[in-house]
């Protein structure tokens, strides 16, 4: 009877398992696309964001409308399907300067799509009242840089 018990409890609690690793890749896949040109006024900045891997990689657009270095990389949270869906990664402003830790999360505001990005100095971002990076970026339109620079 104990072992019955057991086995039944064991199976239950493999199948929870198994139930919450595809959740997880569930919500990977329904992830919003971030695919387009984003620009923020502070800090002055335009990326085209494309896919690269099983995340996002943002893709410097410097004067002349030049494809430069690979300056931001992204991975959808595990709510990113949820009604404002977030990312967490990495953003280098500077290539000399120590990157950010950044938290970015996609809004609707009505007509317009915006990447709200706030971050700060580090390897991972804990949580402040104060964030140095704060930003708002929004949709220009699609890419044009589309092949990630390894950086």
């Amino acid at each position: 009877m104990r072992i019955h018990a057991f086995s039944r409890r064991a199976g239950t609690l493999g199948a929870l398992f198994v139930a919450s690793v595809a959740l997880g890749q569930a919500h990977a896949a329904d992830a919003p696309d971030l695919t387009g040109r984003w620009s923020a006024q502070r800090p002055r900045l335009i990326l085209d964001i494309v896919r690269c891997g099983e995340g996002w990689c943002g893709i410097e657009v410097t004067e002349g409308a030049r494809c430069g270095r690979t300056a931001l990389r992204l991975e959808a949270a595990r709510d990113a399907s949820g009604p404002m869906p977030s990312f967490a990664g990495r953003l280098e402003v500077i290539p000399e300067a120590q990157p950010y830790a950044v938290s970015v999360t996609l809004k609707d505001q009505g007509s317009a799509a915006v990447l709200w990005m706030l971050g700060h100095t580090g390897t991972a971002l804990q949580p402040r009242r104060v964030y140095p990076l704060n930003a708002n970026f929004v949709r220009l339109g699609d890419p044009a840089c589309v092949e990630p620079k390894l950086s």
